[in-house]
């Protein structure tokens, strides 16, 4: 059953709508039963006013977007017009003085229960994919219901009373309609494990039929003659649509899911073809009724409709099940198709293993040659596993460029089956003409062994994918080690996601086990006055349980799962506000903040660092960024183009860690950098390694020809800071002066600095 759970808020309008009409019913009860004499008034005008407001209440609740809202939307549909018949019915007695005989307008009721049956339809199954709607479905019981109700019921007892056999037929009809609704909602209710909506839905409509049953009761006693109002039915069909109307607004409690299957969708043709058979056996061995003849006619085409229809659409249902299990690229079973046939494996008992491939440069196929080559790409792997593996393995499309394959054998077998596999994959494919090399990672992980369920092994199994990855073009099979050590990475990359704001379901507990991420800043202060020029921007993470992590730490995570451009965005951000607070306090001190070669790849990335500067209100001078040498030589013409960017918005770009890369100087010349920064590799060696200083004295010299100032990192000691200054370096950035420290205490010092400066202006 699909009764959801869902979050029902913001509804204090129909809360004081339906408590209105709650204590209004209660008045219209008491009124009943203490003036009796004013049952015809209560009834017209109390009983409609209440009638009303439930009813408006049962349209609000349609308002609300989700999967029950179409069906509260029939019954509202139904009540009201249920209540138009009842209210008009009411006013005709009221006119009339008396209760009036059947009219035209009683066939109000029956459309209220075509909306009703089909209400309780959709709330049972809200995903219905049968091409015919529920109508045909209500409308068939409710004739075949006539024509029972007419033939056995109301002609006998037509002759027994003289009543006429409409009048008959019609007082025994509408309680009928209300007892099918009723049991249906009590079978439901009984099903549906801890929703007790359903029980209020059956108490409702229980209510409501005893109001039926009693009516029909005394005009059948009375032959039709005795007087309705005032006798307390129209108190009982009031507070039957009042429950109906609390229930659409009651929380629902999550239930066991059922869809409707091929059995159910022939459960009404089966009554009724059977029983409009019966009906019209019974018309043509008895004597002769054109209209129960007529309505058993009209049954028996409607559940022959059904018959077919039904058919059609377990068809339909054979054929979605069967597209819901296979990828549509490449025709392998589905991610769905194998959790099934594992889960199917694992129940029978025995040995299953199961292997993941990963392609290692599917995205490099897609984005040099497209996505049709991509799709081509697929299939060919898929056939070369398939040519690959034993006729009992399964290979199934996972999503992506992940494929699956499940072997129902040992793991030393399945191993070897896997290895060739891996050897078969990994290789060469042509593409209209053009040849690529493809290789994948593999991970292997087996039942019993390393997992109990289907799920579990489909996890243990990524976490080993993710470990062959890192080496890349491999296979991997599970171990402790391995298992363990993902699985605490992927804990630490969990917690990183919280710290970036990116988990937006993290509740408070959640962010204190996550802990913080934090900037601290390292000086570079000018050698020739000792003036704080510029720091330099480090990420630190404070961890609860690892304390204070530095970024070597971290940073691997952060680039394997995609999160280095939401740890950049973060690090600009509180980077530039701590910058802007500075400028804006006489600090004139010009933060540097790393970018990655992932960061350089991103073209919007010049316009959200605009966007920043622009929010903290800081100068672009506040600013700089730094490229390590390797990832700048190593750049695409997207990441120049993204330097050149930062350049023309008036950027600082520094070249860190210069030495250790490629030190072309064609490459200097064609890029518009304003800094250097000396590795501290070789400042170390300076007075000591005469070719370390000859590189110093070159970078110092080639630097300041093409106007960049240099920064020398590592400065330990007074000796390597006087041999700088002497050798022309502008800024230097060490532990002589302070290490990385939180902004708070990088102002301290900065404040003790100036005031050292000022007594002493010596380096």
């Amino acid at each position: 059953m699909s009764l959801r759970s869902t979050p029902i808020s913001r509804w204090s309008a129909p809360r004081c709508v339906l408590t209105v009409a709650v204590l209004g019913w209660i008045a219209y009860a008491l009124l009943t039963l203490l003036v009796h004499d004013a049952g015809r008034a209560l009834d017209t005008w109390l009983g409609s006013a209440v009638e009303l407001l439930a009813v408006a209440g049962m349209w609000m609740r349609t308002r609300i977007a989700d999967g029950e809202a179409r069906a509260w939307r029939e019954f509202a549909v139904g009540w009201s017009i249920y209540t138009a018949t009842e209210i008009a019915v009411d006013v005709l007695d009221t006119v009339n003085g008396s209760d009036v005989a059947l009219t035209a307008l009683e066939a109000g009721y029956v459309v209220g229960y075509v909306f009703w049956l089909r209400a309780v339809g959709r709330l049972l199954w809200p995903h219905r994919v049968q091409r015919r709607g529920y109508a045909l479905e209500v409308v068939t019981v409710l004739v075949l219901l006539a024509g029972l109700v007419t033939r056995f019921v109301a002609a006998p007892l037509a002759a027994l009373t003289g009543i006429p056999a409409f009048d008959a037929g019609w007082w025994l009809y509408l309680p009928s309609g209300d007892l099918i609704l009723a049991v249906c909602a009590v079978v439901v209710a009984a099903t549906s494990g801890s929703d007790r909506r359903w029980w209020v839905l059956a108490g409702g409509l229980a209510v409501f039929d005893a109001g039926d049953i009693g009516y029909s009761a005394v005009l059948l006693a009375s032959g039709g003659t005795a007087p309705t109002f005032g006798i307390g039915f129209d108190v009982a069909w009031v507070g039957g649509l009042l429950a109906v109307a609390i229930t659409a607004w009651m929380p629902a409690r999550p239930v066991r899911t059922t869809h409707r299957d091929g059995r159910t969708l022939q459960v009404v043709p089966l009554v009724t073809v059977p029983g409009a058979a019966l009906l019209l056996f019974a018309v043509a061995i008895g004597r002769p009724d054109p209209l129960t003849a007529g309505l058993a006619l009209v049954a028996l085409a409607g559940g022959i409709g059904l018959f077919v229809a039904g058919q059609r659409d377990l068809l339909d249902l054979e054929r979605f099940r069967r597209a819901a299990l296979v990828d549509d690229l490449t025709g392998a079973p589905n991610r769905r198709a194998l959790l099934e046939e594992a889960d199917r494996r694992v129940g029978e008992g025995g040995d299953l293993v199961l292997a993941l491939f990963d392609l290692d440069r599917f995205k490099a196929v897609n984005e040099s040659l497209g996505h049709a080559a991509g799709d081509d790409l697929l299939c060919q792997v898929v056939a070369r596993l398939r040519s690959a593996l034993p006729s009992e393995a399964v290979v199934a499309r996972l999503g992506g460029d992940e494929l699956a394959v499940l072997l129902p054998c040992d793991l030393a077998t399945a191993t070897e089956a896997v290895r060739a596999a891996h050897s078969r994959v990994s290789g060469t494919y042509s593409f209209d003409g053009q040849r690529i090399h493809v290789g994948c990672s593999v991970g292997v992980a087996a039942h019993p062994g390393h997992a109990g369920t289907a799920a579990e092994l489909l996890h243990v199994a990524d976490l080993v994918l993710i470990a062959a990855k890192r080496h890349g073009d491999r296979v991997e099979v599970h171990s402790a080690a391995t298992s363990g050590g993902l699985s605490g990475e992927l804990l630490l990359v969990e917690q990183l996601r919280i710290c970036l704001d990116l988990d937006t379901e993290a509740d408070a507990d959640d962010r204190l086990r996550a802990g913080a991420l934090l900037l601290h800043f390292q000086p570079q202060v000018r050698t020739d006055d000792g003036e704080v020029e510029g720091a330099e921007a480090l990420v630190r993470w404070q961890h609860p349980d690892h304390g204070l992590l530095p970024p070597l730490t971290f940073l691997g995570l952060v680039e394997r799962h995609g999160l280095m451009h939401a740890l950049t965005a973060w690090v600009i951000d509180e980077a530039v506000r701590v910058a802007a607070t500075w400028h804006r306090d006489g600090r004139a001190v010009r933060v540097a903040v790393n970018l990655s070669a992932t960061n350089l790849g991103d073209v919007d990335l010049p316009a959200r660092v605009a966007r920043v500067l622009q929010a903290h209100g800081a100068p672009t001078t506040a600013l700089a960024l730094e490229i390590t040498e390797t990832v700048a030589m190593e750049g695409s013409g997207v990441s120049l183009a993204v330097l050149r960017e930062f350049s023309e918005m008036g950027l600082s770009l520094s070249i860190d860690d210069f030495g250790t890369g490629y030190s072309s100087l064609g490459y200097f010349r064609q890029r518009e950098f304003d800094e250097v920064k000396l590795d501290r590799s070789f400042v170390t060696g300076i007075g000591t390694d005469p070719r370390a200083e000859a590189v110093i004295v070159s970078t110092i010299e080639l630097a300041h020809r093409l106007g960049a100032r240099v920064v020398a990192e590592g400065v330990e000691d007074v000796d390597t800071l006087r041999e700088l200054a002497r050798l022309g370096c502008d800024l230097v950035q060490g532990y002589l002066h302070s290490p990385a420290v939180p902004a708070a205490q990088f102002e301290r010092w900065c404040d003790e600095r100036r005031a050292q400066v000022t007594l002493d202006p010596r380096p």
